[in-house]
C-alpha cells in the first residue's frame, strides 16, 4: 500500500497516514514555533523546511531530530532579507529549498528575483543559491534530472494581491556544474515553461503537469510535452472563509489519482488527474486551517 505524510503547519507537526484506511500511523512534532512548510524523504532522512525559524530540519524516519541548519540572512541594496523556507526537493547529494527572502513575514517585501538555497548533504551546509526570474519563489520540484522552480510573482496587499507575474522555470541539473556554478548564479540559465499565474505548487509525471494558483485557489492541468506547456483543464476550489488556498498537489501513479490539500478548510481532496473532477475529500486532523503539504510514499 501507500502512505501519505501531511505537514500540519499551525500544529507544528507531521502526520503519517495509511492512505487505504486513512488512519494515522505516526505523528511527531517539528518543534514549537517552527511552522513546518514542506518535507521530503531521502536516504532514510526526513528534510523539513521550518518557515518561521528560518531552518532546514533533518529527522530520522521515526521523527527524531538529527540536525537543524540555520539558513543565511542576505543583504542587498541596504536591506536585510530573512529566509522563509517553503518548498523543498532532493537530487543526488543536494537539497533544494525555495526561500521567500523577505524583510519580514510578508510576500510584499521580498527580494527580486526569488532564490533557491542549495544544501550539500556531504558538506552539511548551504553551498549557494539559484536565482529565479520572478519574485516570491515558493516551491521546487524534481523530475528526473530536471529542477522545476516555481515563483508566485509580485504581491501588493493594497491592490489585488498577487499580480499573476509568476513563472514555472526549469534547470537541467545533469548539464549544470553545481559545485562551481552556484558561486555564479548567472551561469545557471533557467527556461520558462509557463507564466501568467500566481503559481504555488507543482506536480510532474512524465508529460503531465499540475499547478495551483495561490491567488484564486484554482488548480490547472497541463500537457508538459510541449514548450511552453498547454493547459488541459482547470478546477476551482470552494475553500473556507471565502477563499481557497491549495498549497500542494501529489500524483498517485498506482491509482492514477491526484491528491490536493486545501489549507483553509483543512481538506485532502482526491481528483481525476485529467478532468480534475473531485472524487473524494477527507478532513485532516489538526487545526481548522492546517493541511499544508504532502508526501506520498509507495
Amino acid at each position: 500500500g501507500s502512505d501519505v505524510y501531511v505537514v500540519n503547519s499551525l500544529s507544528n507537526s507531521i502526520l503519517k497516514y495509511d492512505i487505504d484506511g486513512f488512519s494515522i500511523l505516526n505523528e511527531f512534532s517539528t518543534g514549537n514555533g517552527t511552522n513546518p512548510f514542506k518535507m521530503v524523504i531521502a536516504d532514510d532522512r526526513i528534510y523539513v523546511s521550518a518557515y518561521l525559524t528560518h531552518q532546514l530540519l533533518i529527522f530520522n524516519l521515526s521523527g527524531g531530530l538529527l540536525e537543524n541548519i540555520d539558513l543565511a540572512v542576505l543583504e542587498e541594496g541596504g536591506k536585510t532579507f530573512y529566509p522563509f523556507p517553503q518548498g523543498i526537493a532532493t537530487w543526488g547529494d543536494y537539497v533544494f529549498i525555495a526561500c521567500m527572502y523577505s524583510e519580514e513575514n510578508s510576500a510584499a517585501k521580498t527580494m527580486d528575483p526569488g532564490r533557491v538555497a542549495v544544501y550539500s548533504i556531504p558538506d552539511q551546509n548551504i553551498t549557494g543559491y539559484i536565482e529565479a526570474s520572478a519574485q516570491n519563489t515558493s516551491a521546487v520540484n524534481i523530475d528526473g534530472d530536471v529542477l522545476y522552480v516555481i515563483s508566485s510573482g509580485a504581491y501588493d496587499p493594497d491592490s489585488d494581491g498577487y499580480d499573476e507575474s509568476g513563472k514555472i522555470e526549469t534547470l537541467d541539473l545533469s548539464a549544470a556544474d553545481l559545485s562551481n556554478d552556484l558561486a555564479n548564479p548567472a551561469a545557471l540559465s533557467l527556461t520558462t515553461m509557463t507564466s501568467g499565474q500566481s503559481f504555488g505548487a507543482l506536480e510532474i509525471n512524465n508529460d503531465r503537469a499540475w499547478a495551483s494558483d495561490l491567488g484564486n485557489g484554482t488548480l490547472y492541468s497541463y500537457d508538459a510535452s510541449a514548450t511552453p506547456w498547454v493547459e488541459i483543464a482547470n478546477q476551482s476550489f470552494p475553500g473556507s472563509f471565502g477563499m481557497a488556498f491549495v498549497p500542494d498537489i501529489v500524483y498517485d501513479a498506482a491509482r492514477d489519482e491526484l491528491l490536493a490539500t486545501e489549507f483553509n478548510g483543512n481538506i485532502l481532496y482526491t481528483l481525476d488527474p485529467d478532468s480534475l473532477e473531485k472524487l473524494d475529500e477527507q478532513r485532516v486532523s489538526g487545526n481548522s486551517m492546517d493541511a499544508q503539504f504532502m508526501l506520498l510514499v509507495e
